[in-house]
């Protein structure tokens, strides 16, 4: 299908979307020098004739030519300058009228209050020496994406380049089942990308990734649909790992884990999201204590909220102390103070450490879905007893351990595992996760794609509440590393290795 849009005389017919917060676009200037042919006979001033998009409904991550016809006095000089909301636009090398329109991550993008409104919408001015016109196209854009990174067999600690994978994207259908479009991510020269974490901005005009240098850092990068890239943290050795990217509700920001301050030791920064080799501000200051693994409240009400995973408990004065065993906690942007507990996991009774970490808020930043590796919910710690690796769902005002299974009925045994959970992108009536075959020490031998239902409500209380039996994603099976705990290692290893937005 063709559209066509045509503008007359001063009258305008726009088609457009109604945006209650202005993105910065980024444009790109066109002109044409000469003769602008005319009617003979009749004088006309400058006027839009056409706007022209061959193909104007896309898939996310698709592109298409739009073209835009003027005409004015003889003699004058047309300018013609385009700009989008949320895609990408460059000049089309043929035309000096014509544009390549790359579309964004994402269908749909939140506005001011934190509601997703659908599509993009391109501004075109067109200037002569003698005035401005300007006109609007709207561009249906459909789907969502998921972004995951390939197996990294060699990794094990989360240092060398062996950690970084080829990062691939994929269309997904609402219902999370199956994915089409699949291919690796690429650079603007069309190179595919090599990284870890990648996660897309709430308005799908970026992902964020890890990429690992090799010399003993790591750095946070961005990339838009059209391939430019941007590193957030710099890459020399002073500034440590930087690893755990998650972004701020209005893609405005970008916060994540790092060891500058103290090697080995991981704080929580936040860095503006469009800045080359920027100076991150630190968040947290915990001297004995790594907190890792962000995750950005995504209601505009809640944004100085974040969830994170610390190696600790709480204090009674609402300061960390350090523990075998991570927890998931809320943190407060604003002032770094730790407000409340989630999970509650700890070193007594136990022969190892116990990890509840990937902390994931749903749409309406009201729950927190995250990995938890220990006994149970309801259970306590006990030296030598089973231990499981489950996505929990918790209400984010709940008590600390009163989080319930993400599937109660299935999985019982420890040979299968969960990890990475990711709400639905539109309404969070859905999680998808990583689930794994398990060898006898704990340790991943195939991964699979599944999505499950979660509780359809926070109480007071949770018990009861069970999610309908899971579904595997087609396309993606055994396509990813999953997070995985070594049965030797205190640390966990990999984690957020695949977002659905």
């Amino acid at each position: 299908m063709k559209s066509f849009l045509g503008l007359s005389g001063n009258t305008s017919r726009f088609l457009s979307l109604s945006w209650r917060r202005h993105i910065l676009p980024v444009g790109v200037r066109v002109a044409t020098v000469g003769l602008v042919w005319y009617l003979a006979g009749c004088t006309t001033s400058l006027t839009i004739q056409s706007i022209y998009a061959q193909q104007p409904n896309l898939t996310v991550r698709g592109s298409t030519k739009i073209t835009i016809s003027a005409s004015s006095l003889p003699g004058q000089t047309i300018h013609y300058y385009v700009t989008a909301q949320r895609g990408r636009i460059f000049q089309d090398t043929s035309t000096d009228n014509t544009v390549i329109y790359y579309a964004p991550f994402t269908s749909r993008a939140p506005d001011s209050t934190g509601n997703m409104t659908s599509g993009d919408t391109l501004t075109i001015r067109v200037s002569d020496d003698t005035g401005t016109r300007y006109a609007t196209q709207t561009l249906n854009l459909t789907g969502d994406t998921v972004v995951f990174q390939e197996a990294s067999a060699n990794c094990s600690n989360d240092s060398s380049v062996d950690c970084n994978g080829t990062l691939y994207a994929g269309t997904v259908d609402s219902y999370g089942s199956s994915v089409s479009d699949l291919h690796p991510l690429g650079d603007s020269t069309g190179t595919a990308l090599q990284g870890a974490q990648p996660t897309i901005s709430p308005d799908g005009r970026r992902i964020a990734y890890v990429y690992y240098a090799g010399n003993g850092t790591s750095a946070i990068y961005t990339v838009d649909s059209a391939g430019q890239t941007v590193n957030l943290t710099g890459s020399n050795p002073s500034d440590g790992f930087n690893i755990d990217p998650t972004w701020a509700p209005f893609g405005d920001q970008v916060a994540f884990a790092s060891d500058r301050a103290n090697p080995g030791v991981f704080d929580i920064y936040r860095t503006p999201s469009d800045e080359q080799d920027g100076s991150p501000t630190r968040v947290t200051t915990n001297s004995q204590i790594s907190v890792r693994y962000p995750d950005w409240n995504p209601t505009g009400a809640g944004s100085n909220l974040m969830a994170v995973s610390a190696q600790a408990v709480l204090g009674p004065q609402g300061n960390l102390v350090q523990s075998q065993d991570w927890n998931v906690f809320l943190l407060d942007l604003n002032t770094g103070q730790f407000r409340q507990q989630l999970s509650n996991l700890s070193d007594s009774g136990t022969t190892g450490p116990d990890f509840a970490l990937e902390p994931r808020w749903d749409p309406t930043g009201q729950m927190i879905a995250y990995t938890q590796r220990g006994p149970a919910p309801g259970q306590a710690s006990a030296a030598n007893a089973a231990r499981f690796q489950r996505v929990i769902v918790q209400c984010a005002n709940s008590s600390p351990g009163s989080g319930v299974l993400l599937n109660p009925t299935e999985q019982s045994g420890t040979s299968l595992a969960e990890s990475n959970p990711m709400w639905d992108p539109e309404n969070g009536t859905q999680i998808a996760y990583l689930r794994y075959q398990v060898d006898q020490q704990g340790n991943p031998e195939t991964t699979s794609f599944y999505v499950g239902t979660p509780p359809e409500a926070c109480g007071n209380s949770q018990s009861g509440v069970t999610g309908q039996g899971p579904r595997q994603w087609g396309y993606l099976s055994e396509a990813v590393d999953a997070l995985h705990m070594l049965s030797t290692s205190r640390m966990p290893v990999g984690g957020t290795e695949v977002d659905w937005r």
